[in-house]
């Protein structure tokens, strides 16, 4: 499951969780459809439903992981459902989903027709609202458009699923619902005044998302994108200035991995034009200036099949004709001369197969009755069981995240893994760490096994450093 933060935060749900719908759009296009699945799975029928201590760190106002913070599950999902073509999982959560949408019963206030939230937990924290409270962190409780947007999103899509069932008493009670949230926000949310979205002094920053009007797609994207970077390199912490080039909330060791925007959809379905359907086709209807030159994104996951999407002003980019094309499994299936809408039948979803391979000694709660890590020696500043929380880092590893023997006195040195019982494993993989500094690979070493009366050992030998 890929997280909010490598680490688990302390205000984090069970494994690290963080409740937030663009984390289903960011599994949408992986061709392993598992990572969509676990993430729905994880929230609406696992450790999301764990009881949680109801205080003020957690959010006092709910009981359990799932409903911590606010956010649109069900609008997600059906988005996710519409990329991979797969109805039969969606139609399986739909009990899950009524019952996470009625979790927010509890915020409701029947006399305006509207849902209340704090602040911090709509993921918000420190705003106006919670400025004019006396505690501008965990303050300013109201009747936001965040949680209203979210809850008339996860009604129209429930009433979608309720459809492809076939339950229509379902489905008309919450395209009810969701028509009455409607007119109650506009009703009592929606300023007539709203000259603050486009003025330079409002929303309208130098960084940072705003408003989301189709002739200004473009440069706002490009505004989110330049904020998306730190000292010229690319980086993505959790609060930026509006008006500076610097990120105001930036903690050494937590922020280095951010995972949280939605971007990657921004871009695909936004920018490129790639809208995915609820039937056998895809309409590609890019945002981009018609004064592009040139762009491409290829073989996209979409119901099991690959579609490639290039824009050629004049064909002399990619040799494949000018104008804007797409590609259906490597097929042409659609072309124009101008940038504008294409609509490709992709014919019936296939299914993607996943492998069933599970890393059986991942133990990132630290769980007692899972594998726990030993070592024959640690440095002091290190831990074995960071060995095998099951994070793997592909770029720099932050010293909270790794395992070393540093400075250790002993020529040869061990770290095992304590599985509990028997297991039958058929893949083992090791992650070796070079700082060019102290901490070096080893020269050989040894992967032992306990058959049952004594360790049994394959040698290996380590490539040379480079």
């Amino acid at each position: 499951m890929a997280s909010e933060f490598l680490n688990p935060a302390s205000y984090g749900a069970p494994y690290g969780g963080g409740g937030c719908g663009s984390s289903y759009y960011r599994r949408s296009v992986a061709r392993d459809t598992r990572y969509g699945q676990v993430i729905a799975r994880y929230w609406l029928a696992g450790p999301g439903q764990f009881p949680k201590p109801m205080r003020d760190d957690v959010n006092k106002g709910t009981s359990d992981w799932a409903h911590e913070y606010s956010f649109w599950a069900a609008t997600a999902l059906w988005k996710q459902s519409l990329v991979t073509g797969d109805k039969e999982f969606i139609v399986g959560q739909l009990e899950n989903l009524v019952k996470q949408y009625r979790g927010w019963d509890s915020h409701y206030s029947s006399s305006l027709g509207l849902y209340w939230q704090v602040p911090v937990w709509d993921a918000t924290e420190y705003t106006a609202a919670s400025y004019e409270s006396s505690d501008p962190y965990h303050g300013g409780a109201g009747f936001r458009p965040t949680i209203n947007s979210y809850q008339y999103g996860d009604a129209i899509a429930i009433a979608k699923i309720a459809a492809l069932c076939g339950d229509s008493e379902l489905e008309h009670e919450y395209r009810s619902r969701a028509e009455s949230l409607r007119i109650a926000s506009q009703k009592h949310l929606w300023d007539k005044e709203s000259n603050y979205l486009t003025d330079p002094q409002g929303f309208f920053s130098k960084f940072g998302p705003t408003t989301a009007e189709r002739r200004n797609y473009y440069e706002m994207l490009h505004r989110y994108a330049r904020t998306q970077y730190k000292n010229g390199q690319p980086y993505v912490a959790e609060a930026h200035h509006p008006d500076a080039d610097r990120w105001i909330f930036d903690g050494h060791n937590h922020s280095e991995d951010y995972n949280h925007s939605t971007f990657v959809d921004n871009a695909l379905a936004g920018l490129i034009g790639l809208r995915a359907q609820s039937g056998d086709a895809i309409v590609v209807n890019p945002l981009t200036p018609a004064s592009w030159d040139y762009f491409a994104v290829e073989n996209v996951a979409y119901h099991g099949h690959s579609i490639t999407v290039l824009w050629d002003r004049i064909g002399s980019v990619y040799n494949r004709g000018e104008g804007l094309r797409v590609y259906l499994d490597g097929q042409l299936a659609g072309s124009r001369r101008t940038i504008g809408l294409i609509k490709v039948v992709v014919g019936p979803s296939i299914p993607t197969p996943v492998s069933s391979r599970i890393n059986i000694a991942a133990n990132s709660q630290r769980d007692p009755q899972l594998p726990l890590a030993f070592a024959s020696y640690t440095s002091p500043v290190d831990d074995p069981m960071r060995a095998i929380n099951g994070m793997i880092f592909r770029t720099g590893i932050p010293q909270n995240s790794r395992w070393t023997s540093y400075n250790s006195p002993n020529q040869k040195g061990h770290f095992g893994i304590d599985m509990h019982k028997d297991q039958a494993v058929d893949n083992v993989r090791l992650f070796f760490y070079d700082d060019s500094g102290g901490v070096r690979i080893p020269t050989t070493f040894d992967l032992q096994y306990w058959p049952g009366s004594q360790y049994d050992a394959d040698q290996f030998k380590c490539r040379d450093q480079d």
